[in-house]
């Protein structure tokens, strides 16, 4: 079966195999067709997911890809999302003592290609499941213990080349600068309200006022 003639039906066929070398080739060739019928959709969004679980934390950039590009099918939903903030989580958790600066660089513009491709009506649904990781890498900035030299990069920066080759020429003009824009006015507006919790912490250790 070719995946030209019949790229729905190789995908499905690649997963009945087990070929995964071929379920990653035809699911690339589906993508990229921009084919995007509910059938279609569907196929994707499933394909990713298999291929996701299966390669795992053998292959993070590839796992990222797949989660990634399965939410983009349906940018609104919640739980494609989440599979992908776990997924982030837990590799920002893993690796957190190799971090270097440019790593963390990298992990911002990675959750900034993902909020640009979000629905303005989905913004504020994206803004609560991203909330933890957002702050994570935040509060990892702000502390700056960084290592002067790691090998993570060659993990985090394809990670983030990917993300940024599926958004089009007007995400990356119209949406990114205001992400980029809003985050750093959230993340600064977090600080104080963590700040200022922990003061009325130190002055109440009761909790009373």
């Amino acid at each position: 079966m070719s995946i030209y003639e019949f790229p729905i039906e190789s995908v499905y066929e690649s997963i009945q195999r087990g070929d995964m070398v071929a379920l990653s080739d035809n699911l690339d060739q589906l993508y990229d067709s921009g084919k995007r019928s509910a059938e279609a959709k569907s196929a994707v969004v499933f394909g990713y997911k298999v291929l996701a679980r299966t390669v795992g934390t053998e292959d993070p950039v590839l796992t990222l890809n797949c989660l990634d590009r399965a939410r983009q099918m349906f940018r609104s939903d919640r739980g494609l999302l989440q599979s992908v903030v776990y997924f982030l989580e837990e590799f920002l958790y893993k690796n957190e003592d190799d971090l270097t600066a440019r790593d963390i660089d990298l992990f911002e513009k990675i959750l900034q290609a993902i909020v640009a491709k979000i629905p303005e009506s989905s913004l504020e649904m994206a803004k609560k499941e991203m909330y933890n990781i957002s702050y994570t890498v935040h509060k990892l900035r702000r502390a700056g213990n960084f290592k002067k030299t790691s090998s993570l990069y060659m993990i985090s920066e394809p990670m983030m080349y990917n993300l940024y080759a599926d958004l089009s020429d007007q995400e990356r003009e119209n949406r990114l600068f205001d992400i980029i824009e809003k985050t750093i006015l959230e993340m600064d507006r977090m600080e104080k309200e963590n700040s200022a919790k922990k003061e009325n912490d130190e002055v109440n250790p009761s909790g009373q006022s």
